[in-house]
């Protein structure tokens, strides 16, 4: 019988943060926030310049650097301030958990979280046996302190409470593990979540999801299925293209071999659709790259997608083949796969892939030499992402805005 680990969480009630660092300065700047290790290291606040990337600035030292500051890989981008050691060997391995824990000496589990330096540490009879950065409370919504015990888990649990931002998706709370109740039945949990570098729960303490599934799925180092083509997706937004092409590479080779094991034709469709995407964006700045890598692809995720019968999931995949078609000059083509994906749209009710579909129909139809008609669509998908808060698409309404002037 599996013994649940006991838990103890202190420090503080909960590490505060006022409502004008929680905001953009928060997110902008790391530096902002004190740990009590930072005493033990020498740093400066510095930001990833033009050109940068983590690992051409970080090497070998870039998880570390993002350990020392709390973030995961998902909240970097150009311009964030963040804590850069003087010396990149200080913060190897980096952890402000005490290697051993003399009040855990005759526990078999035993989790310790720190509040104040936002840290967990894993503990067996007393020893340090794994630790990693959280998002615990944000100082509206504090976790509650003291010591108890786990009295539930759950690889797949999703909130009662709270949704995906600008959705009525549940939201997703992996590898959860639960360890209090309040008197209002309200449960608090520790799960795999997004850490942007400073506390943002409502309570609950949120480890990176990648680090859980690399120790408990060894064969698995990469985020995977749904997870993964969302990060990939993250990535392209950010311009990764090198990045995706390398874990969309091996996800695919994963999905393939698990095949009927727990993945599917689905997964392999959306890796297919993130190989498409991030070629077709490779060819786009390099004029001497063969664009037709990513047609294979493109036409291998819609095909898959599609045998699949996950009829909610073609319309990404037709869009950005019809992206490739038109910047490829075949408008035809573009016109059908836009037609299909528009029709699947709103006969299922899908309004994020309904506005897409009209911004991409003023993309073609701007490429076709029509203002009026690709305005047209512009002012409906406006609207619609105006309503939908839809704000992920603010900078492509922008971009098409000038180019219909």
């Amino acid at each position: 019988m599996t013994r649940f680990a006991l838990l103890s969480i202190g420090l503080l009630l909960c590490l505060f943060v006022s409502e004008a660092q929680a905001g953009p300065a928060m997110a902008r700047y790391l530096c902002l926030i004190d740990y009590p290790s930072d005493a033990n290291v020498e740093w400066e606040c510095s930001r990833l310049h033009k050109g940068e990337t983590l690992k051409s600035r970080f090497g070998d030292r870039m998880l570390d650097v993002l350990r020392f500051n709390r973030i995961d890989r998902r909240h970097i981008y150009r311009g964030l301030y963040m804590k850069v050691p003087t010396r990149l060997d200080d913060v190897k391995d980096f952890t402000p958990m005490p290697a051993t824990y003399p009040p855990a000496e005759k526990e078999a589990k035993f989790i310790l979280i720190d509040l104040a330096e936002q840290f967990l540490g894993a503990y067996e009879f007393g020893l340090l046996v794994f630790s990693a950065p959280v998002a615990t409370g944000n100082g509206s919504n504090c976790t509650p302190n003291g010591v108890f015990k786990i009295t539930a888990a759950d690889r797949y649990h999703r909130s009662s409470l709270y949704f995906i931002e600008k959705t009525r998706i549940k939201y997703p709370m992996h590898y959860a593990l639960r360890f209090f109740t309040d008197r209002k039945g309200v449960e608090y949990w520790i799960h795999g979540r997004d850490i942007p570098g400073y506390p943002a729960s409502h309570g609950c303490i949120g480890l990176y999801d990648e680090e859980m599934q690399k120790k408990h799925q060894p064969e698995f180092p990469l985020l995977y299925s749904q997870r993964g083509f969302q990060y990939c997706d993250l990535l392209l937004s950010q311009g990764q293209v090198q990045e995706v092409q390398h874990r969309a590479s091996q996800t695919l080779e994963l999905a393939k071999q698990y095949l009927g094991q727990g993945l599917g034709l689905y997964d392999i469709g959306n890796d297919y659709l993130s190989l498409g995407r991030a070629h077709l964006l490779q060819s786009q700045r390099d004029s001497n790259y063969p664009v037709t890598h990513s047609l294979n692809f493109l036409n291998r995720a819609v095909d898959g997608l599609r045998q699949a019968g996950t009829q909610h999931h073609i319309p990404r995949a037709l869009l950005a083949r019809a992206e490739f078609y038109r910047v490829t000059g075949v408008l035809e083509k573009a016109q059908n796969d836009l037609d299909e994906a528009f029709t699947i749209a709103t006969r299922g009710g899908m309004g994020l892939f309904e506005a897409d579909c009209h911004l991409e129909y003023a993309r073609l139809y701007l490429a076709k030499g029509d203002k009026a008609k690709a305005r047209e669509h512009w002012e409906i998908a406006k609207k619609m992402i105006e309503e939908m808060g839809y704000h992920r698409r603010d900078k492509e309404l922008e971009e098409l805005e000038k180019q219909l002037k």
